[in-house]
């Protein structure tokens, strides 16, 4: 059944929820020329919500959106005609809850839309029940969805934030500007190279093809960190210009790609760009947690502002490595590398390898990197820069205890030999 709200001015909603327990797919248009304002909206079983934008610049906005069923059927909410000046704002939370399966028929939510602005994208789906986007836009266009973070994924296997694979050549950027710290345990990637039931014709960390869509990710909120625990692998750009981007991108696929040479497949991000703010790796931990130590492959990076950010762990640390160039945008520039210790490490002046590039657009040295501690202290330390990347070693600091027993030690020895002396 369909049912249409239609106002020539304001549309006031206040509890908006659709569902057909017998089975039916359940439509609704709402339209309203000059704007529609809804407190909630609760999304069931094979529901289809449409808003349909008349006239451009109008603005939608809600409260907060929920899909929510425990029964097979995928659900949609969809924002059409939105054109120049047009808005649609979530002013709480995009929320999934949906949860069910039969086989291989997935309990889906959809989101489809020229572009949208939300506090947080919150996926408590298991790894199943996906939350889909797809730009509705021109081919060619892309689709920015403004989150204030993504958080949620609380389950043992995590969930997915992807791309419709019908979006032919049509980009989606996810643009995250702050609002919490925030960890998620999910799968953020493109829906056209996530299939694994057949040999892939290209490495996945090759350029975009044309007529391929692809989701971005920007890290654009100062002040806030956000923690991708994935694995993640995405064929747009991943850029950090404010706040900090922790990723797990290394996820590794026994599929081979049939123009190769029978390599393993191991996933990543395509175009990683460090303009300001934090990059690091992180790792997956249990039941959503967030590990500190973690590895990210990328297929090019250029780092023009902002922070390496490297954790330390137990005969470990962080790495990031470029499968092909790694670019300083200033070739004469000073770069920042931020070194952290996992709770209870100090350093054991092992070597660790942090940064490592199979090629690089120019000829980098010491003068490049600089090093800064993230607890203040001083480490005595040696960086190593090589053709192919950048090592570290951290020399044992002795902790004041051990200073004090060694200064207590000297003071006997000095009293010691002026003893002998005086003999």
């Amino acid at each position: 059944s369909t049912s249409t709200l239609r106002a020539s001015d304001y549309l006031w909603i206040g509890e908006l929820e659709l569902e057909d327990n017998a089975g039916n797919e359940v439509k609704m248009n709402v339209r309203a020329d000059n704007g529609v304002f809804v407190d909630n909206i609760t999304l069931g079983k094979s529901s289809r919500l449409n808003f349909d934008f008349y006239n451009y610049g109008t603005a939608m906005e809600v409260e907060g959106v929920e899909f929510k069923s425990t029964e097979i059927g995928s659900s949609y909410l969809i924002i059409s005609n939105m054109g120049a000046g047009g808005s649609f704002t979530i002013n709480g939370d995009l929320v999934n809850n949906m949860a069910a399966n039969e086989g291989s028929t997935m309990n889906v939510a959809y989101v489809r839309s020229a572009g949208m602005t939300v506090k947080g994208l919150v996926d408590n789906g298991t790894l199943s029940h996906a939350l889909y986007f797809e730009n509705t836009g021109a081919a060619g266009s892309t689709a920015t969805v403004n989150v204030g973070g993504l958080v949620g994924g609380s389950g043992a296997e995590g969930n997915r934030i992807t791309t419709s694979s019908n979006m032919n050549n049509k980009n989606l950027e996810i643009r995250i500007t702050g609002s919490a710290n925030s960890s998620q345990k999910t799968y953020v990637y493109d829906s056209r190279i996530h299939d694994t039931g057949a040999a892939l014709s290209v490495n996945p960390l090759t350029q975009i093809a044309a007529g391929q869509d692809h989701i971005s990710i920007t890290m654009d909120g100062a002040g806030y960190k956000q923690y991708l625990t994935g694995p993640v692998y995405i064929m747009g750009a991943t850029t950090v210009k404010n706040g900090q981007l922790f990723i797990t991108s290394d996820h590794v696929s026994q599929k081979k790609y049939t123009n190769g040479a029978g390599e393993t497949v191991i996933w990543g991000l395509n175009q990683l760009s460090l303009e300001g703010g934090g990059f690091g790796a992180c790792g997956t931990g249990a039941a959503g947690a967030v590990n500190e130590i973690g590895s990210v492959y990328a297929y090019d990076m250029t780092w023009s502002g902002g922070q390496l950010l490297v954790d330390i762990g137990a005969g470990m640390a962080d790495k990031v490595i470029v499968q092909n160039m790694f670019t300083l945008s200033d070739g004469a520039g000073v770069y920042d590398i931020l070194i952290s210790f996992e709770a209870g490490i100090t350093p054991s002046e092992q070597v660790y390898r942090i940064l490592e590039w199979a090629d690089s657009a120019g000829d980098y040295t010491l003068d490049n990197f600089d090093v800064a501690f993230e607890d203040g202290k001083e480490y005595e330390y040696e960086l190593f820069v090589d053709e192919f990347g950048v090592s570290i070693r951290i020399d044992t600091i002795p902790e004041p205890s051990q200073i004090a027993a060694i200064i207590g030690l000297c003071a006997l020895l000095a009293a010691l030999v002026a003893r002998r002396r005086r003999k």
